[in-house]
C-alpha cells in the first residue's frame, strides 16, 4: 500500500497532461456515440419491421420517437470538434459490440480520471480513510480527519492552505463536471446495450467520488440519475462477470445493497463447487472469494452499518443475508482445505487471482470479516443497554460521566486490527446510522434477535475451521 501511494503523485502528473486528457475525452465521447449509432440502426431496423406488419401511423410514430433520441443525442458532444468526432478504436475479436467495447474503454478512462480529476470540495465521509494514501500529504493528518467529518475548522483551514501550496499538476482539460458528464453518459449507454457479463467498477466509483466533492446543488441534481445508475450496475458486479442473475436479480434494482452482498456469495458457493475440476475452475473460486471478501469488508465492516442493518432492515432478507453468509464460511473453508491438498491448482490459481488483482485473499478474509461483523452487534449491543439504563438514573451529572466513561474505555479491537493499514471504526459513526437503538425499542429486540442469529449461524463454522482459516 505505502508503495502505490509512493508512486501516485507521479502517475498523476504523468497522466494530467493535455494531450492525454483530450485523447481520453475524445476517445470516450466518440465510443460512447458509436454506441448509440449502432443501437440506433438496430432500432430502425426493428422499427421498419414491424412497420411492414403494422400500420403508417405506428411507423411514423416510432419514426419521431427515433428522431427526438438523436437530436438530443447529438446534444450530448461535450463541445468536442468536428474532426474529432470519427475513427473509433478496433473492435476486438473477443468483444461482441461496440457497447461491449464502451464498458472497457469509460472502464479504463475513468480509472485514469480517479487518479487526475478532483472536484473543488473534499468529499465527506462517515469514516476517516486510510493513512497509507495521505503519508506524503504536508497536512495528511488533518485532510483524513477533515473528509471523515470530525476535522475542526482550524484543520480545515491549514488542509486548504496546504492544497494551495503544492506545487500545480498540468494545467486541467475538463472541470469535474464535465468528466461526471462525459462518463456518465458512457456508461449509461454501455449498461443500455453491452451484454450481461459486461462489468465496471472504475467508473462508477469515479462518479460517486465525484459528487460528493461537486458543489450542493449540482450534485443534488445529480444524485437521482447516478442512484439509477448505480442501481444498474451493481446486479453485474453481483454477477461477477457470469451473465447469469440469480432469480432475486429481477428486483435487484429496487432492492437495498444487501441483495448484492448475498448474491455475489451465492456466486461465490457455485465456483466452489467446480474449484477442483482445475486450474482455471480453481482460480475462478478464488477469485470469487476475494469479491465476497473485499464487497463484506467494504459495504458492511468499514461502511459501519452491520448494525444499523440487523436493527432496521427487512428481518426475513437479513435473516437470509445472514444464513447465506453461513453457508459461504463452509464453503470458503471447505473448498480452500480441499486445494490445500491439490497444490497443483491452488498454485496457479493463487498466482491468477495475484496477477488480476495484485493481491491474494484467501480464506482468512472472509473469516475475519464475520468476526469482526459479530463485534460490531456486540458492541453496539452493550453500549444501548448502558445509556438507556443510565436514562434513568436520579443524578443527571453521575449519569453523563458515566457515559463519557464508557465511551472512552469502548472499543472494537478486532476490527480495529484487522488490516495491515490499521482502520479505526469511529462508533460514533456507527452510532449516528442507527447502530445503536435504545434497548426498550423493537429496533434493538429485532437487533437481538439477528445478531443471536448470526452467532448460530456462524459461531460453530468458526470454530470447526479453527486455526485452518488463519493459514490460508
Amino acid at each position: 500500500m505505502q508503495a502505490i501511494a509512493g508512486d501516485l503523485p507521479q502517475c498523476r502528473e504523468a497522466l494530467s497532461g493535455p494531450a492525454v486528457q483530450l485523447w481520453l475525452g475524445r476517445t470516450l465521447v466518440a465510443e460512447t456515440h458509436r454506441c448509440l449509432a449502432e443501437a440506433e440502426e438496430e432500432a430502425a431496423e426493428a422499427v421498419g419491421g414491424r412497420a411492414a406488419g403494422g400500420s403508417a401511423a405506428d411507423s411514423s410514430g416510432a419514426a419521431a420517437v427515433l428522431t427526438g433520441d438523436v437530436q438530443q443525442q447529438q446534444q450530448q458532444w461535450f463541445a468536442l470538434p468536428e474532426s474529432l468526432r470519427s475513427g473509433g478504436l478496433p473492435l476486438p475479436r473477443e468483444r461482441s459490440n461496440t457497447a461491449d467495447l464502451l464498458m472497457d474503454v469509460v472502464e479504463s478512462v475513468g480509472a485514469v480520471w480517479d487518479f487526475t480529476v478532483s472536484g473543488p470540495r473534499l468529499p465527506r465521509l462517515g469514516q476517516q480513510p486510510q493513512k497509507a494514501f495521505f503519508e506524503r500529504h504536508p497536512a495528511g493528518g488533518a485532510m483524513r480527519k477533515v473528509i471523515g467529518g470530525v476535522g475542526t475548522p482550524a484543520e480545515a483551514a491549514a488542509v486548504a492552505a496546504a492544497e494551495a501550496q503544492l506545487p500545480p499538476l498540468h494545467p486541467p482539460s475538463y472541470t469535474a463536471v464535465q468528466v461526471y458528464e462525459m462518463t456518465h453518459a458512457a456508461l449509461t449507454a454501455a449498461l443500455d446495450h453491452a451484454p450481461a457479463e459486461a462489468v465496471c467498477l472504475h467508473a462508477p466509483s469515479l462518479l460517486a467520488r465525484l459528487v460528493m466533492e461537486l458543489p450542493p446543488s449540482q450534485a443534488a441534481a445529480r444524485l437521482p440519475s447516478l442512484w439509477r445508475t448505480l442501481s444498474r450496475v451493481l446486479p453485474r458486479l453481483a454477477c461477477g462477470g457470469t451473465g447469469a442473475p440469480s432469480v432475486a436479480f429481477g428486483m435487484m434494482s429496487q432492492g437495498p445493497f444487501w441483495d448484492s452482498v448475498a448474491a455475489l456469495l451465492r456466486r461465490l458457493c457455485r465456483t466452489a463447487a467446480q474449484a477442483t475440476a482445475g486450474p482455471s475452475e480453481a482460480a475462478g473460486f478464488v477469485d470469487a472469494a476475494q469479491q465476497a471478501s473485499y464487497t463484506v469488508h467494504i459495504l458492511l465492516r468499514c461502511s459501519g452499518v452491520w448494525p444499523a442493518v440487523l436493527a432496521y432492515g427487512p428481518p426475513q432478507q437479513v435473516a437470509s443475508l445472514v444464513r447465506t453468509m453461513g453457508k459461504a464460511l463452509a464453503v470458503v473453508g471447505d473448498t480452500f482445505a480441499a486445494l490445500r491438498q491439490r497444490p497443483q491448482l491452488l498454485g496457479p490459481a493463487t498466482q491468477m487471482a495475484r496477477a488480476a488483482r495484485g493481491n491474494t485473499m484467501g480464506q482468512a478474509n472472509f473469516f475475519s470479516a464475520l468476526v469482526a461483523l459479530l463485534e460490531q452487534a456486540s458492541v453496539m449491543a452493550e453500549q444501548g443497554m448502558v445509556f438507556h439504563g443510565l436514562r434513568g438514573y436520579p443524578d443527571a451529572a453521575v449519569a453523563a460521566a458515566r457515559a463519557d466513561q464508557h465511551r472512552q474505555e469502548r472499543s472494537m479491537m478486532i476490527n480495529d486490527a484487522i488490516a495491515k493499514d490499521p482502520f479505526t471504526l469511529d462508533i460514533d459513526w456507527v452510532a449516528a446510522v442507527g447502530g445503536c437503538p435504545s434497548a426498550d425499542t423493537a429496533a434493538a429486540r429485532k437487533q437481538q434477535t439477528l445478531a443471536s442469529w448470526a452467532v448460530q449461524q456462524w459461531v460453530p463454522e468458526m470454530l470447526r475451521q479453527g486455526p485452518m482459516a488463519g493459514d490460508a
